[in-house]
């Protein structure tokens, strides 16, 4: 398998967590109740699609360069990335559970534990767990993506083997689309709902497209509408519905394109400002303990309504900071380096 371009190899393009950090702000903005907040779930879509993009460029990056794909490679280092962060989380919010709660809450809490720290969140409504989340809900978004990490590097390095990564597109086109009418029509919705999310795969549709040169060059122009659909819905006082279909995961997908095709662009210098790539940067710690944290508030705030906002985000942002450059980061690297010693083996 050979690039198209000579340019194919993706790097650090800082601007991708400018656009994390749009993300994690449109969904802190839905859970704090802020009336300019409605529609958080744009900025998990974005995220989602950010996720499948990188994903698949970077496995297909590593075929390239050594014509395999190291499977336990990748999951450690997706374990180390992810894994330590969220279970100081969860130990967080047990033992809160223990010494502030009720017997009953602490029963819904604990299910609520399990389920994130074996990301079936998403599912665990099944064994009748989930019903009444009470602070681990968003953690639904955390399952889906592993879920995703457990069957998407099978089947697009068996695509990569047999040559059919052209087929893989086409693919990724009628099961989205597929996915999208058994939601209309309500076939197995719960299902569908909680697992499949068009918006992963139609990151991974713009990886392959970008790959295989399919893609023309995205205008500037188109970029920066697309960038401004997603943040005029996401702050948007109305409500829209998007269980049938997602359309910003298409203009999230435009606008990472646009960001990788046009590294020089004024949209790329925008988004790379150093306060918007440091909050894409600690956006998954973000993401944690934001919902955690505005809980216990609600709970336990004497403050004014005013105050208890700004004391929220605050809170929040230290305890990001704090697991970004206590356990993420530094296990992260820790992944990176057991990941490249079985390289070397």
């Amino acid at each position: 398998m050979k690039p198209i371009r000579d340019n194919s190899k993706l790097g650090y393009v800082a601007s991708l967590d400018g656009l994390r950090a749009i993300a994690v702000i449109l969904v802190m903005l839905v859970h704090a109740h802020f009336y300019l907040g409605k529609n958080g779930q744009i900025g998990v879509a974005v995220f989602f699609t950010l996720s499948g993009f990188l994903i698949t460029t970077l496995l297909l990056e590593e075929f390239q360069k050594s014509n395999r794909v190291s499977f336990l490679g990748f999951y450690i280092r997706r374990t180390m990335r992810l894994f330590p962060a969220l279970y100081v989380l969860i130990l967080f919010v047990v033992i809160y559970a223990i010494l502030y709660k009720s017997i009953g809450d602490q029963d819904i809490i604990f299910k609520e534990a399990l389920s994130a720290a074996f990301y079936v969140n998403n599912i665990s409504w099944k064994w009748g767990w989930g019903n009444s989340a009470l602070i681990l809900g968003h953690t639904w978004s955390l399952a889906c993506e592993e879920q995703f990490y457990l069957v998407w590097p099978w089947i697009l390095v068996l695509t990569i083997k047999f040559r059919s990564l052209v087929k893989l597109q086409y693919f990724l086109i009628v099961f989205i689309a597929v996915s999208w009418i058994f939601k209309s029509k309500g076939i197995y919705p719960d299902i569908v709902s909680s697992i499949i999310q068009e918006s992963i795969f139609i990151g991974c549709l713009g990886a392959l497209l970008r790959w295989n040169n399919v893609v023309p060059k995205i205008p500037v122009a188109l970029t920066i509408i697309s960038l401004f659909i997603i943040l005029i819905v996401g702050i948007s006082p109305l409500h829209f519905s998007f269980n049938l279909f997602n359309p910003c995961a298409i203009f999230s997908m435009i606008v990472i394109l646009g960001l990788v095709n046009n590294p020089n662009s004024t949209t790329n210098k925008i988004l790379a400002n150093r306060p918007m790539v440091f909050i894409g940067k600690i956006s998954y710690s973000l993401y944690l303990w934001h919902v955690v944290v505005f809980r216990i508030f609600t709970w336990h705030s004497t403050l004014s309504p005013q105050m208890t906002f700004v004391a929220k985000f605050l809170v929040t942002v230290l305890l990001a900071m704090a697991s970004w450059y206590i356990v993420e980061n530094r296990a992260t690297a820790i992944g990176r380096k057991w990941s490249k010693k079985l390289e070397h083996k």
